[in-house]
């Protein structure tokens, strides 16, 4: 039986994750609390690596890694760090290099970085799994929804949370530790009982509604507006409420279990979330903590000194804060004790409570036991700009081929003489810009996501590199062309790149009607991205265009177009070519409900709207009495 891992976190959250996630690749793995006993287990005991986070209460990572080395049972035993804290500060490196440990992650980081770094060190597990089992479950009460969150944000898990609280039951859907759907058996938070909440329905139109609903089998959104209770941009704007609702209400909860289901792949909702674990967070703090839970949390950190983490990933989450609350922020500089902060305002305090609860629960704000010399804070992150659809993702290609081929100062746009404040601002700016929150939305394939990540960490390396000034030496001083990258774009790059072109070529040529010509170029880009919903739908579109009376090549198309909507359930663009093939071959019913998802989608498709209208007069001159958006339009023409 090969020996045990042990995993030192003070988060029982994190704690948990880690070992059930490395017994279920195969590992032995065991957990503690604190770095005095962990230190104490490692030296009696038979350990083969250990996990240690670097802040913990009393004992950091650090001492405890420095202590295992001045022994010599453990003086070889591989340690590897974890911390959330950013690599940047010269002590904690100087620290690090002097503890001696094997690795260091900073968090977030995927379970599978933290796997192939455990593998290199002590190899593959040597008691493969007993089971296909992956669930890793837990109580609320000891590890809360925002702790959760936050954990599952930190190691970026992909998967299905599910949520349960005696008769309620609720699935959280959860994309590279973002969450981005919710389901819910609650009765109440159905479209119909949230916008009665919200004094936009009565009872008696709910009523109405759902009988629509029940004789015409359409979705009760539709049905609304089909009442002209509800027009395209309102319906997108409550089922985009109604989602995170289902989530934040969790926040009331005094308790609770829950199971979080690795998968990679899943089937998720036409609606996302769109809200960074951070923003919900503190919405769900805001919302759903009453002053007194938010009091007795903050009790524990009254005596820390409260500064904004310069870890990039959890610093530059999207916030929608309002102005008071980014001027509270800002305060947040380490100087000040959690209680000093409090008793400057005392007008707004139980308000405060909740906004420094939530920020310290999302890691946005580090709680210090030391104070620190004040310096200026950076502007918090607001709600992240949305890029544009169809230019994100050449944006993406061309910024990573110029970054690739840019030296650290260049990269950062900074000068050798720039000193380490003005290095700090540059870098500051662009990881805002480049921060994987602003492309969450997009629906990126995997290698986009990875070029995203590259973005983003090649600019963390350049900021590392260049504020130490030992590592700044030996970048200056290092042979021509060994930079890390520099210069070199791989064959990936260029095959992505090379892909992009010829899709924007295929879409122009298809608009000029130059078919054909653009079908051959829309193919070359799905053989080399076969997984791109946005390929994939232009390619289908023009295989129809191409000959659409041909009944086999449609349904060619189709198929491919099912797949696009399969990878990208909110692309309107997708979902109304489906609805045209769907009604081609006969499925109206199927072809209107295409046409509906296309517009909550997106409240401007006027293809879908004007095929919507399209089908209620043709019902209107069956039954002249009930059709759909007939009132909905008739407002709109008046």
């Amino acid at each position: 039986m090969s020996k045990p891992l042990l995993v030192i976190d003070d988060d029982p959250g994190i704690c948990r994750f880690l070992t059930r996630a490395l017994q279920l690749r195969g590992y032995r793995a065991e957990s503690c609390a604190n770095a005095d006993e962990g230190v104490d287990r490692l030296l009696r005991g038979d350990y083969q690596l250990t996990l240690i986070d670097i802040q913990m209460p009393g004992w950091s990572g650090v001492a405890a890694c420095r202590s295992l080395r001045a022994h010599a049972a453990t003086r070889s035993l591989p340690v590897i760090l974890m911390t959330a804290f950013y690599q940047d500060d010269q002590d904690l490196r100087r620290a690090l290099e002097q503890a001696g440990a094997s690795a260091v992650l900073l968090k977030p980081f995927t379970l599978e970085d933290l796997l192939s770094r455990i593998e290199a060190l002590i190899g593959p597990p040597l008691d493969p799994p007993a089971s296909a089992a992956t669930a890793i479950d837990g109580d609320l009460a000891e590890t809360s929804l925002p702790q959760l969150l936050h954990n599952l944000y930190s190691l970026k898990a992909t998967g299905l949370l599910y949520l349960e609280n005696r008769e309620v039951h609720k699935v959280v859907y959860c994309r590279n530790g973002y969450p981005i759907f919710a389901r819910s058996n609650l009765v109440r938070e159905c479209l119909g009982k949230m916008l009665i909440r919200e004094k936009l329905l009565t009872e008696e139109e709910c009523r109405q509604s759902l009988a629509g609903m029940k004789e015409s089998g359409r979705l009760q959104g539709t049905v609304l507006m089909e009442m002209g209770l509800l027009s395209p941009y309102l319906l997108h704007e409550a089922l985009q409420r109604q989602v995170t609702e289902k989530l934040l209400e969790v926040f009331s909860w005094p308790d609770g279990t829950y199971r979080f289901l690795p998968a990679r792949r899943f089937k998720q909702g036409i609606t996302a979330i769109e809200l960074s674990p951070a923003a919900l967070i503190l919405q769900g703090v805001q919302r759903h903590w009453s002053t007194l839970k938010a009091s007795e949390f903050l009790s524990a950190y009254l005596e820390n000194y409260p500064v904004v983490t310069a870890n990039p990933h959890y610093r530059f989450q999207s916030l929608d804060l309002s102005d008071a609350e980014a001027r509270l922020l800002a305060q947040c500089r380490g100087d000040l004790s959690v209680a000093a902060l409090l008793d400057q305002h005392p007008l707004v305090r139980s308000d405060l409570e909740k906004l420094l609860a939530a920020l310290i629960l999302g890691r946005v704000i580090e709680p210090l036991e030391q104070p620190r010399q004040a310096v200026k804070a950076e502007e918090p992150a607001r709600a992240a700009p949305r890029p544009s659809g169809t230019g994100t993702r050449s944006e993406i290609l061309r910024d990573c081929r110029r970054m690739l081929a840019q030296d650290y100062f260049s990269l950062l746009g900074v000068t050798a003489e720039t000193d380490s404040e003005g290095l700090r601002r540059a870098y500051f700016a662009l990881a805002k810009r480049y921060h994987p929150d602003r492309f969450r939305h997009e629906h990126l394939t995997p290698d986009l996501q990875a070029r995203v990540d590259e973005v983003f960490q090649r600019l963390r390396l350049a900021y590392e590199t260049l504020s130490d000034p030992s590592r700044r030496r030996a970048y200056l001083d290092r042979p021509q062309g060994e930079a890390p990258s520099e210069g070199v774009e791989t064959r990936e790059s260029q095959n992505l790149m090379q892909a992009e072109v010829a899709f924007r070529k295929g879409q122009a040529l298809l608009r000029e009607g130059h078919t054909a010509r653009a079908l051959k170029l829309l193919q070359s880009a799905v053989a080399i991205r076969p997984d791109d919903p946005e390929y994939l739908s232009a390619c289908a579109w023009a295989l129809h265009r191409l000959r659409p009376e041909d009944r086999v090549q449609a349904t060619a198309a189709r198929d491919m177009l099912l797949r696009a909507a399969e990878l990208n359930p909110a692309a309107d663009v997708t979902q109304l070519r489906l609805g045209y093939l769907l009604r081609l071959e006969g499925r109206e019913s199927e072809a209107e409900r295409r046409f509906e998802i296309a517009v909550m989608c997106n409240p401007d498709c006027v293809p879908a709207l004007r095929e919507l209208r399209l089908i209620e007069m043709r019902r209107a001159n069956e039954r002249p009495n009930r059709g759909l958006l007939r009132r909905l339009w008739r407002r709109k023409k008046d």
